[in-house]
């Protein structure tokens, strides 16, 4: 009696866990729509059947950087303004950043669209002009830790 008993929760535990591995499955991850501004509607919506990689692009646009007052000190790091589109116009030419410094919001801000070299291991800074703010982003190695974690809430295992 004992035996078919533990048989029997251990056939429900399984149940169970497969139920949550198709929750997850069925689970629809909507592409921020930063990503169409950057890459193809057909690119984009490929990537539901990569939800890893939706779920680094939208993590990124989210967390891998923030805006910084300089405190009355000199903004130290490159000037935005020299920093080229990742991807050339249709001329073939590569255009350099080219928004409006004065209503610049990360919330709303596009980092893919550009040709940023983000640090392994530093912080590294980008100038927003004459501001006085700074744009700042993770070190590599710190925004890999956080997204990770961030995997952990979908059940996903960081390594895989």
């Amino acid at each position: 009696m004992n035996r078919l008993l533990i048989g029997k929760q251990g056939v429900v535990m399984l149940m169970l866990c497969f139920s949550a591995s198709i929750a997850m499955a069925q689970q629809e991850i909507k592409p921020d729509p930063r990503l169409f501004e950057c890459f193809s509607r057909d690119y984009v919506e490929s990537l539901q059947e990569q939800p890893r990689l939706l779920l680094y692009y939208n993590f990124f646009l989210d967390h891998a950087y923030f805006v910084s007052d300089a405190g009355g000190k000199a903004p130290q790091g490159t000037d935005i303004r020299e920093i080229s589109f990742r991807e050339p116009d249709e001329n073939g030419n590569f255009r350099l950043f080219d928004e409006d410094l004065s209503t610049f919001n990360p919330a709303t801000f596009n980092a893919l669209k550009y040709d940023f070299r983000i640090r392994k291991d530093v912080y590294t800074h980008y100038k927003l002009g004459d501001t006085g703010k700074v744009l700042v982003f993770l070190p590599q190695e710190q925004f890999t830790a956080k997204y990770n974690e961030y995997l952990r809430t979908f059940n996903l295992n960081p390594t895989n």
